[in-house]
């Protein structure tokens, strides 16, 4: 079990990160300060660090510059938890080889999403800020290309060996695939080949190739393939390391799988021999256009759609609230891919309008609304009894304040007023994907569950009617009329 080294000197963020990491299955190293952190990666060997930047003693930067300095200490990957995001700092934490950076306070569900990628990374990846990851890699890591592009067989193979902390299946390659170059890898069991031309993804993202068994249950977010008995989970993934689901590509992914030489053998007509695909909500397979080239031993086939879109969320509707045109579009573009119907509104005038008619089940509120204001329209909702049940994501910085402001966070202002989360721009897609499938979950949850609420009410209305007595028959007498 990994275990993770919290360094704060405040009690209250030092248990609330606690409960956190705990509820992710972790196991916790705690420290009050820079100098008892350090006494303990020498003794304990930490996983992960999360480290605060502000403390006595030994504060954040100081703790990284000894951390450094000390050849014979582990150097696991390390996470600042900054409580004040100052430009020069974060300068300082990357220079010294910190995988991520985040403000206080920190988004719902953003230190998981964050600590699970530096467990799989390790300290040879910057996981964020990912902008600066093709630039900002220390001495010990520029023999790692993290922009990918076109590779020999013996430069992937390297490339795949610095991923073994990714804890992918034996047998897995990865690559990190780019909108210039592309991304070239063969899986370490020779068994599967991608190649991804330049052009082919619009964002920054990291492929892999991992064998499964046939019969295992599918992975949502994974396109399975399968040639004879053997069996593959191809994956993209974000910066955040969370798989994006219903990728499309802009120029077609070559999936080349290996034959089984006896399987060319005992076939009549090698041409039959197949490349199929598993749907992940019928788990049916289907045939796939395939190449088969004897001569090499390869069947060869293309995809543009990869993986195919979730299922079990079609039919939920989320509403854009924004009025920037690039960014409807690269929202809609994330959210259509993975089976949501999305309705945009820009004209925040008619927001409660919208939500009456439309009702969604998440709403994507952008904060820098240029009318009204982000932050305004979140209380029209909030306040309105109408729309007020509705879950709210906003999109905002993890930090607005400029230097010398003293005002409240978007974060803190967005939590305060009613919001279920908050998204820090730029957004990856995974992460968004991920997020918003947590709302809808729980929105629906909560629908379903008012709806037993209510199916209860009924039955005992109707139970209570039912045994009630039935009321006493009066007697009447009939009075002539004279």
């Amino acid at each position: 079990m990994a275990h993770v080294l919290i360094v704060d000197d405040e009690p209250s963020i030092r248990e609330l990160l606690v409960r956190i990491v705990e509820a992710e299955g972790l196991e916790v190293i705690e420290a009050e300060d820079g100098v008892a952190a350090l006494k303990i990666v020498r003794e304990q060997l930490p996983d992960v660090i999360l480290l605060d930047d502000l403390m006595p003693n030994l504060d954040g930067i100081s703790f990284l510059k000894a951390l450094r300095a000390d050849a014979a200490l582990s150097q696991p990957p390390v996470i600042m938890v900054a409580a004040q995001d100052r430009p020069d700092d974060r300068r300082a934490a990357i220079e010294l080889g910190v995988v991520d950076y985040i403000p206080k306070p920190w988004a719902d569900g953003e230190i998981e999403l964050r600590l699970k990628w530096a467990l799989k990374a390790g300290s040879t990846v910057p996981a964020v800020p990912w902008e600066l990851s093709g630039a900002e890699s220390t001495a010990r890591d520029e023999h790692l290309d993290l922009q990918g592009g076109g590779k020999t067989s013996g430069e992937s193979s390297s490339k795949s060996d610095q991923w073994t902390s990714l804890n992918l299946p034996e047998g897995s390659g990865i690559d990190v695939v780019t909108p210039e170059e592309g991304g070239w890898l063969e899986a370490r069991d020779g068994h599967v080949r991608l190649t991804l031309p330049a052009g082919a993804v619009r964002h920054t993202m990291a492929l892999s190739a991992s064998p499964v068994d046939v019969d295992e249950e599918p992975n949502p977010g994974a396109l399975r393939v399968r040639l004879g008995g053997e069996a593959t989970d191809l994956t993209f993934s974000d910066r955040t390391g969370s798989p994006v689901e219903g990728v499309r590509l802009d120029r077609p992914l070559e999936i080349t799988l290996k034959i089984d030489p006896e399987a060319v053998t005992n076939a009549h007509d090698p041409s039959t021999l197949q490349i199929q695909e598993m749907d992940n909500h019928t788990r049916k397979w289907s045939d796939l256009p395939t190449r088969v080239d004897i001569k090499n031993g390869v069947a060869r086939v293309r995809k543009l759609d990869f993986p195919p879109a979730e299922n079990q969320r079609k039919g939920a509707t989320v509403l854009v609230i924004s009025d920037e045109g690039s960014e409807q579009e690269t929202l809609c573009e994330s959210l259509n891919s993975a089976g949501y119907d999305i309705v945009i509104e820009s004209n925040s005038d008619n927001v409660t309008r919208t939500l009456i008619a439309e009702r969604p089940d998440v709403v994507l509120l952008d904060i820098g609304m240029r009318r009204l204001g982000g932050l305004n329209i979140l209380r029209q909702i909030k306040g309105d009894r109408r729309t007020r049940q509705v879950a709210v994501i906003t999109l905002g910085e993890s930090s607005s304040a400029k230097p010398g402001d003293t005002s409240p966070s978007d974060y803190a202002q967005s939590m305060a007023l009613g919001a279920r989360d908050m998204i820090s721009k730029p957004w990856h897609p995974g992460d968004l994907q991920a997020r918003v499938a947590r709302a809808v979950d729980a929105s629906r949850a909560r629908t379903r569950q008012a709806e037993r609420a209510v199916e209860r009410v009924k039955a005992r209305v109707k139970g209570n009617r039912r045994n009630a007595a039935p009321p006493a028959r009066r007697n009447r007498q009939r009075v002539p009329i004279r």
